[in-house]
């Protein structure tokens, strides 16, 4: 705190105006305008020194408030002859200002005056360089110099003489050039006009021409080695279309020819179509006479189709085959039929066997114990043995049948012991 308060504390404060190079008078001046609040200031110093080393209560920051409203009123003041200072030396600088700019004036006059006739020969030689300048350029662009140099005015007649018939030189070199360019181009469209010409009349026999003349250029060829290339042209073009008409002529006749063997082709074909339509007739009697019925462009017997179509495509022998082949399929399905009625018929033998026996049984079953007991060996006689093959199976069947014999001898005798 005592740090703080050391800090704050108001120091004696003094002015040195010299540091900023101005003269006593002036000093003396500045340091008069700022001695009473100076003064002022120093007076207070050891009020605000007690104040700021006490701690804040109500009756210290009354004390403070009245310090500093003092100090504010020193400030203000101060400030307030800061400007009236700072004005009456701004109106002071005008005035020097405005004095100076009086006497510059007319000193300029004067030196302007005196400066006119001290460079008056240097005028007078820059004058003569422009006009120069001026002349030199003129003469340069009838030449068509793009760019002209700076310097001409400044140029040594001989030098400028040399520059320019040096500049007149290229002048007519390049207008030679030009005219020689123009030469050319005007010979170049004329060589391009007849080559185009010539061209166009190779086109309708372009396909004979050979690459390497296709790349010449035909403009630049004398008269005598174009009707050469010309003339070889036209008789390779007239000797192709004689070698076409020959070819016309000859395909004509090869087409008569085609066209003979075309028609003898036909009736070649339509002879042996009608003689497949003889024959499938005649096949188709026979299917007939072997029972099969025509249905739909087919032939069928027990299931088995033949198309008419296919009669067609059959020689004698394949035919034949064909019958025989199906009539040993109706055949065995003919048999397989049979055989399928006799299954039937047994199954149908047995089930009536069985519908006998279920009914047996359930007569025997309502019937007295006696008659129950008599069914019940009769059954037992009449079991069904299995056919065996091996030696062990029949001799246990044959002690299967001696055993059952007994067992029906042995219930026969206890069965007449029941009378109900």
């Amino acid at each position: 705190m005592a740090k703080k308060v050391a800090e704050k504390a108001i120091q004696i404060v003094t002015l040195d105006v010299t540091q900023y190079g101005l003269k006593e008078t002036k000093v003396k001046q500045i340091e008069n305008l700022y001695l009473p609040m100076i003064k002022a200031l120093n007076q207070v110093e050891g009020e605000y020194n007690k104040i700021i080393s006490q701690k804040p209560t109500k009756e210290v920051s009354a004390q403070a408030r009245r310090l500093r409203l003092i100090i504010v009123k020193m400030r203000t003041s101060a400030d307030k002859e800061r400007e009236k200072a700072k004005a009456e030396s701004i109106r002071s600088n005008n005035a020097i200002q405005g004095a100076y700019n009086t006497l510059e004036y007319v000193i300029l006059s004067k030196e302007s005056t005196l400066k006119e006739i001290e460079d008056h020969f240097e005028i007078v030689e820059k004058q003569r360089i422009e006009k120069l300048q001026e002349d030199r350029s003129a003469e340069l662009k009838k030449f068509d110099v793009e760019v002209i140099p700076q310097n001409l005015g400044e140029m040594e007649p001989d030098v400028y003489k040399m520059y320019l018939q040096g500049t007149e030189t290229n002048y007519k070199n390049v207008l030679e050039a030009e005219a020689k360019a123009e030469k050319e181009r005007g010979e170049k469209a004329k060589i391009d006009k007849k080559h185009s010409e010539r061209k166009a009349q190779l086109i309708p026999y372009w396909s004979f021409v050979n690459e390497k003349t296709k790349d010449q250029e035909f403009g630049e060829l004398k008269d005598e080695e174009w009707n050469k290339i010309f003339g070889i042209v036209k008789k390779k073009d007239a000797d192709d279309k004689a070698e076409k008409e020959n070819l016309r002529v000859e395909n004509v006749k090869l087409k008569r020819i085609a066209d003979e063997k075309v028609k003898q082709d036909r009736e070649r074909t339509e002879r042996e179509a009608k003689a497949k339509e003889e024959k499938a007739d005649k096949y188709v009697l026979t299917l007939i006479k072997e029972g099969f019925v025509e249905k739909d462009g087919r032939y069928v017997k027990e299931g088995i189709f033949v198309d008419r179509s296919r009669l067609l495509e059959f020689n004698n022998k394949e035919f034949k085959d064909r019958l025989k082949e199906v009539k040993g399929i109706i055949a065995e399905k003919a048999k397989t039929k049979k055989l399928e009625a006799d299954l039937e018929e047994k199954n149908r033998l047995e089930n009536d066997a069985k519908e006998k026996k279920e009914k047996e049984e359930k007569e025997a079953r309502l019937a007295p114990d006696k008659v129950k007991i008599q069914n019940f060996i009769k059954a037992i006689e009449e079991v069904n043995f299995p056919v065996v093959k091996s030696k062990e199976a029949i001799a246990f069947m044959d002690d299967a049948e001696i055993l059952l014999d007994r067992l029906v001898e042995t219930l026969n005798k206890k069965a007449k012991k029941f009378n109900g």
